[in-house]
């Protein structure tokens, strides 16, 4: 048996754990950063690394947070789905569409939080809700529109890009599991 034969056999549950570690490797260095971790921001000698995932995670923690504040644990949800998806045997697309969707879901979400929460820094005050790009997505935006006018844009721009993520009709993704 070779190990193309094996790879075959297997394949829905490799790619599902290799998700699988993607997500829980990024939950665990986002749910661990801490500011005075090394990073982009902080680097020197004498820098302890409280970050579970190491240096590595301490930068990359630092950069998604920087970048689109919360909206980072979009990405871990998104690796979550694709590892649950994967193990379910359903084909999993990962293509240039559900890259652009996801991505612009991520901007929009920051936008949002940015929207929302203008001044509010976490982590020591060092990290806004919306990350760096939400806070100049959303600076600009208003700039044009007002808050009402880029709330209703924003609002509409996350619903069409999680119909368009998910592949699912509105009515699907509502549905109450009880019912």
């Amino acid at each position: 048996m070779g190990m193309n034969h094996l790879f075959k056999r297997f394949r829905r549950d490799i790619i599902g754990l290799i998700w699988l570690s993607i997500g829980i490797f990024l939950g665990l260095a986002l749910y661990s950063y801490h500011p005075s971790d090394p990073s982009f921001n902080s680097v020197g000698a004498g820098l302890t690394v409280q970050n579970y995932c190491g240096y590595f995670g301490s930068f990359l923690s630092d950069s998604f947070y920087q970048i689109v504040g919360l909206a980072s644990w979009i990405f871990v949800l998104s690796a979550f789905r694709m590892s649950y998806h994967s193990f379910l045997g359903r084909e999993t697309h990962f293509g240039k569409l559900r890259i652009l969707w996801a991505g612009l879901l991520i901007l929009t979400c920051s936008s949002l939080g940015a929207l929302y929460f203008p001044e509010t820094k976490f982590f020591n005050e060092n990290i806004l809700v919306g990350g760096s790009l939400g806070y100049l997505l959303t600076h600009g935006l208003v700039s044009v529109f007002n808050f009402a006018g880029v709330a209703v844009i924003l609002w509409t721009l996350a619903s069409v890009l999680v119909v368009f993520y998910t592949e699912r009709p509105l009515s699907d993704l509502f549905r109450l599991p009880w019912r």
